[in-house]
């Protein structure tokens, strides 16, 4: 009955071209990537459609590949406002940009002028690929971090037994273990470990309060 409707398909049609434009507006301007949490908490009511029709547009863009999922955000990897439907980093591809009026040779010309320009801002080369992969990892962390932070996580019930110093050491221990396994490039000494894990802790309810000056070294 939808797909007969005319009414429905003009809306339909309307917020596809609002979302496009949300994209072009807010995506970077290198990569193509967008902040899909962003997108998912802002454009709705941008828009006024419900994040349900959001998850079918970007559903729609997928699978046309106007979007991508970021080469770097992880097989598996899902966006925590939507259980687990939507990939974490989305990209636009070169037929966005087509759909937009920019040809491949304009991109590239946009593109490189972008880089230079954000070379010289920063005073050293832009490494966009880099950038990318940190946004990605930057993502999924917080998807990992997110996750284990719930009431029902088997990992903060194994942690809530121990005693404060033991459950610090043990987290800073398995989060430099991470890591170090995923290649992130994060700074992993004991200090910043001990940081990283009391935030975490935090987020559980579970903080331990420590003197930072002299933390306990991680076991």
């Amino acid at each position: 009955m939808r797909k007969r409707n005319l009414e429905f398909r003009a809306v339909h049609l309307r917020n596809l071209e609002n979302f496009l434009r949300w994209i072009a507006y807010n995506s970077d301007a290198v990569t193509g990537c967008i902040n899909v949490s962003l997108l998912c908490v802002e454009i709705h009511r941008e828009i006024g459609v419900s994040k349900s029709t959001i998850y079918l547009m970007i559903k729609e863009l997928v699978i046309m590949r106007v979007l991508v999922d970021a080469e770097w955000s992880g097989q598996g990897c899902q966006d925590i406002l939507h259980g687990g439907c939507l990939p974490r980093t989305l990209c636009a591809t070169p037929l966005f940009y087509e759909l937009m009026g920019i040809d491949d040779v304009e991109l590239k010309r946009l593109r490189t002028y972008e880089t230079e320009r954000r070379c010289e801002k920063k005073a050293k080369s832009y490494d966009a690929e880099g950038a990318l992969r940190q946004y990605c990892e930057n993502n999924i962390r917080r998807v990992w971090e997110h996750r284990h932070t719930q009431n029902n996580s088997s990992y903060r019930v194994k942690l809530s037994s121990m005693t404060p110093l033991s459950r610090l050491a043990y987290i800073a221990k398995n989060l430099r273990k991470r890591f170090n396994a995923k290649g992130w490039h994060i700074n992993t000494d004991d200090k910043s470990s001990i940081k990283l894990a009391n935030s975490l802790l935090y987020r559980m309810g579970l903080g331990v309060k420590v003197s930072m000056d002299a933390p306990p070294r991680p076991a």
